[in-house]
């Protein structure tokens, strides 16, 4: 068995699932499982968001292999998890090549994500449907539409450009507030607060606040910490968007 590669190749699922919003615990037992069933003597697996180290020693021989993985990019891709899980206990119970686990690991890992126009018109449905869910009309969630399509527009161009997440949220927060007030004066007489509100719900670090919780009750207070920080930045990010647009149009208006 080439314990090197092995051990490389279950660095690159660990990641795939880190990079996609995996809990804490679920990528450990991921490692666990694969390394189990090669009869190890050793299995240290240490994890947080933005680092992956994997320690292994073979039954009889006193040699220690260990790699690590720092994770610069994390996301939320809950098909990605699901396919990472699935690799990860078939590998334990069939027989597989280490090239057959190579090449599902970068299926998983390069796989297609929805198109374009499919992810344009998510924004939109959600941005508008959160308008109406909180009390707005139609006028309101026909300005949404727009305000969504902006959202998703800066996060495509920063993402191009690798901004931090914070600022990004930043700029997407400042644009849809100036547009909903500018529906406000404008013949439209859109409503501002719900103008706002629904598209902005698509900056809401859900996925991130879920996953810190499920770590602390877990034990993983690390983790939890780390990615409850992230929550924090995100939200103080809107916010900050939020108002630098208020004010600035204050003085415009």
């Amino acid at each position: 068995m080439n314990y090197h590669r092995l051990l490389h190749l279950v660095i690159s699922l660990g990641a795939t699932l880190l990079e996609n919003g995996a809990e804490t615990y679920r990528v450990e037992e991921s490692i666990l499982r694969i390394f189990q069933g090669h009869d190890m003597a050793q299995v240290d697996v240490f994890v947080i968001p933005s680092m992956l180290i994997v320690t292994v020693r073979p039954n009889g021989s006193e040699k220690i292999y260990t790699q690590q993985k720092r994770i610069k990019v994390r996301g939320t891709d809950l098909t990605k998890i699901k396919e990472a899980n699935d690799l990860c206990r078939y590998y334990c119970t069939h027989d597989m090549t280490l090239d057959e686990l190579e090449q599902r690991i970068e299926t998983i890992r390069h796989g297609a994500l929805y198109s374009q126009l499919t992810q344009y018109l998510g924004h939109v449905l959600a941005g508008s449907g959160f308008s109406l869910f909180f009390g707005g009309t139609l006028v309101d969630a026909f300005c949404a539409i727009f305000s969504s399509l902006m959202v998703k527009f800066i996060f495509d161009q920063m993402g191009k450009l690798e901004t931090n997440t914070f600022f990004t949220n930043i700029l997407a927060s400042a644009t849809l507030t100036a547009w909903a007030e500018l529906m406000s004066i404008s013949p439209l007489q859109a409503n501002m607060d719900t103008t706002i509100i629904g598209p902005m719900m698509l900056l809401v670090p859900g996925m991130a606040l879920t996953t810190s919780m499920r770590d602390i009750i877990a034990g993983d207070y690390i983790s939890s910490l780390v990615k409850l920080v992230e929550v924090v930045m995100i939200g103080l990010g809107v916010a900050l968007g939020a108002y630098i647009s208020m004010t600035a149009m204050s003085f415009i208006v």
